[in-house]
């Protein structure tokens, strides 16, 4: 089972959509740290509650480690985001973000990262999503302003999802 760790984007995009639960009972461990909780919405709150999402709790000498691992990363990068690095770091996970900056700190940490269509490309091998929802699915993240997908590989994976 892969383990990935969660920034906030993500589960936000996954949700949006209406894919969050499917993706986390699709075969994936999944994890985010109580920061990033924080950030949540009772509705992703409920599935960790319920153990499909994993809260990491940091206690003050977690804290007091972030902190310093903090120090180490781009300004650009918020407390949250460092607490999935750092999370991803330990765990040798990989990361989901949708975040530009944390995809890079990421990369410069040697972590694997993906972000949502990788997700999407994901949920569609296994079959836990039709190409065809998984076409629905891209085209409504299209629509929020917010979503920072990148347009040519929507694109292809639209055209690809709509043909099978």
């Amino acid at each position: 089972m892969k383990i990935v760790i969660h920034d906030a984007s993500v589960l936000i995009d996954l949700h949006r959509c209406g894919l969050l639960k499917t993706w986390l009972a699709g075969g994936v461990e999944a994890h985010t740290s109580d920061l990033v909780m924080l950030e949540m919405t009772q509705p992703v709150q409920e599935l960790a509650t319920r153990g499909l999402l994993q809260v990491e709790h940091l206690d003050v000498s977690g804290l007091l480690a972030l902190r310093e691992f903090q120090a180490r990363q781009p300004r650009s990068l918020s407390f949250e985001d460092c607490s999935v690095l750092s999370l991803a770091v330990r765990m040798e996970a990989a990361l989901l973000t949708g975040d530009a900056d944390l995809r890079q700190a990421a990369e410069a940490e040697n972590v694997e990262v993906h972000g949502l269509l990788w997700v999407l490309d994901e949920l569609v091998a296994s079959a836990h999503l039709t190409p065809w929802r998984a076409a629905a699915a891209l085209q409504e993240l299209l629509k929020n302003l917010r979503a920072r997908l990148p347009i040519s590989e929507c694109e292809a994976r639209l055209e690809r999802w709509r043909t099978s």
